[in-house]
């Protein structure tokens, strides 16, 4: 069995961020008071969002990964389409000027990558909706699209 690529969103992603960084500079996504107060400004956010929990703190990896905030989601997730919904309306609380987005399925998550930011400063991260009610909406919707059905005697 062949080795698993990444997907197309993470290779177009990952293009994208290096030519924002390029054109601005490392130090667009590098400043660490920047960095704490978008941290502290998305947990706050995240707050007012029903059904939804952050869980633990936010995560600070490197430059081309960023922040990563680990979401709990309290309801099941139907389709892609409210799995996308309940990622946007988070997003559109602390989206700046720039914003882009790529969205992967993980084994038991989703994981959408963003760059945000203006003319000053900028934020790479991911958030990544988790638990059981986003493990099951990633086992189906894998199961739709590639037929993966599975029986239990």
């Amino acid at each position: 069995m062949a080795p698993r690529e990444r997907p197309l969103s993470d290779e177009v992603f990952t293009l994208i961020v290096d030519t924002v960084v390029e054109r601005f500079g490392e130090d667009w996504t590098g400043n660490e008071l920047a960095k704490r107060q978008f941290s502290a400004g998305v947990t706050y956010a995240m707050h007012a969002v029903d059904g939804v929990h952050l869980i633990g703190e936010p995560e600070d990896k490197d430059n081309q990964i960023g922040t990563e905030f680990n979401v709990w989601i309290d309801f099941p997730v139907v389709d892609l389409i409210d799995a996308d919904e309940l990622a946007f309306e988070i997003f559109a609380r602390f989206s700046q000027e720039l914003f882009v987005c790529a969205r992967a399925f993980e084994e038991r998550s989703i994981r959408y990558r963003f760059l945000t930011g203006g003319s000053q400063h900028g934020h790479v991260g991911s958030l990544v909706f988790t638990g059981p009610y986003a493990q099951e909406f990633v086992h189906l919707h894998r199961a739709r699209v590639g037929g993966d059905v599975h029986y239990n005697a």
